[in-house]
């Protein structure tokens, strides 16, 4: 459920006043860096996490800056950032994430599909990192490997498991229909949105592919 506007005002302000009276803790820092990168403030998350650089030299506030990177569009510096949280055991699992998410976004699929597995492998029941390899997967072609990733998580209900599992199970010719539908009930709303974008890549497809028999 979001939080509404004097919820999370009430939250900084709170954060803030953690810092204060104890500003030699760093998790005051990271909480509210998160929470203003969270909520779009991101200037004033950039700014707190530079001062808070000079102080601290720890795992967590790296983390909350490869977070802040992320949401910045930085993912160049965001890779670079969270590339040595891949030897700390408590950070490994979510910084493997995050690099998978960046990679992607940088167009590199093979770079972001391998930390993806990393962070998938970690633990087999996280389903955001199982969605960010089955997406991954799918984009290539490899569509067996998808629903065998997936399989273990539908008992999650999870509408985007169920949805991209259905899809997968549709492109290797078997019924997907059911966790299609399945999806629909669970969330409506993103299935009409996914749906949606299926169709505009299905026509740009089509279109490409007529063109390049008419070439």
């Amino acid at each position: 459920m979001p939080v509404d506007d004097t919820k999370r005002d009430q939250l900084i302000h709170q954060l803030i006043e953690q810092i204060d009276t104890h500003p030699d803790q760093v998790g005051g820092y990271v909480d509210l860096i998160t929470m203003l990168t969270s909520v779009g403030s991101l200037d004033q998350a950039s700014e707190l996490y530079l001062r808070a650089q000079e102080r601290f030299n720890d795992a967590s506030l790296t983390y909350a800056g490869g977070l802040l990177d992320y949401a910045r569009e930085q993912y160049q510096q965001g890779i670079t950032d969270l590339m040595p949280l891949l030897d700390d055991a408590d950070y490994r699992a979510d910084a493997a994430y995050m690099l998978g998410l960046m990679y992607q976004k940088l167009s590199q699929p093979q770079q972001a599909l391998a930390f993806a597995l990393i962070a998938s492998d970690a633990d087999a029941d996280a389903e955001d990192a199982a969605l960010l390899v089955a997406n991954l997967l799918l984009t290539q072609g490899y569509f067996e490997q998808v629903t065998d990733r997936l399989e273990p998580l539908l008992k999650h209900d999870s509408a985007a498991v169920n949805f991209t599992y259905g899809l997968a199970m549709n492109a290797q010719e078997k019924d997907g229909r059911p966790y299609l539908e399945k999806a629909e009930q669970l969330d409506p709303e993103t299935y009409a949105q996914q749906t949606a974008q299926l169709r505009d890549i299905s026509r740009f497809l089509n279109v490409r592919g007529r063109d390049d028999g008419n070439a």
